[in-house]
């Protein structure tokens, strides 16, 4: 059973059918489309983005995305343009409901939440090297997958407090085949 289903129990059936198609796969699943990156343009933003090997600012940029079932979730494997990035995403041990999302140092309990058109992506806790971060200094995300005109569309936005956008991309997916050799090892 895929992650997505295990944490959303009845309410993965409710999804759109291409979040369906996008999110219930065995073994691996590639999905490729566009995408839109905007990044901070202050020194701090900047340094954070290099940090945690987030993708540089582009238009219209090629975007693939590679999801691999690991150990109890999976491996997100994201390439916008010639920048690529990887996290990984388990089911909450605790919270039904929620996801952990792991990137580096740095984890994310996503709390789940199935809306008419899509998903929205709600974060509880963020981490880093284990600590909380206290919710003054946290940076807020804002995250949804919908379906749109029969396609899979998403758009995430990450800001700083009192320093603004830290990194936002919003694009759109599609299954598609992956050759043999282009599969995560």
């Amino acid at each position: 059973m895929s992650l997505y289903r295990r944490v959303l129990g009845e309410k993965f059936e409710t999804l759109p059918e291409t979040l369906q198609v996008a999110h219930e796969f065995e073994g691996q699943r590639c999905l490729t489309g566009r995408v839109d990156v905007r990044c901070s343009e202050n020194i701090i933003g900047k340094v954070l983005l290099r940090l945690l090997k987030l993708p540089r600012p582009g238009v219209d940029l090629t975007a693939r995305i590679l999801l691999q079932e690991a150990e109890q979730g999976e491996r997100w494997h994201r390439e916008f343009g010639d920048d690529s990035f990887s996290s990984r995403v388990t089911p909450h041990r605790a919270k039904a409901g929620c996801i952990v999302e792991t990137m580096g140092g740095v984890s994310a309990v996503v709390r789940l939440t199935a809306v008419p058109d899509g998903l929205q992506w709600n974060v509880e806790s963020l981490s880093l090297l284990g600590l909380p971060l206290p919710r003054a200094i946290a940076p807020v995300t804002q995250a949804e997958e919908r379906q749109i005109d029969g396609r899979y569309r998403f758009e995430v936005v990450i800001t700083l407090p009192l320093l603004g956008l830290l990194i936002s991309y919003r694009g759109w997916l599609q299954p598609d085949s992956l050759p043999a050799e282009q599969r995560i090892a």
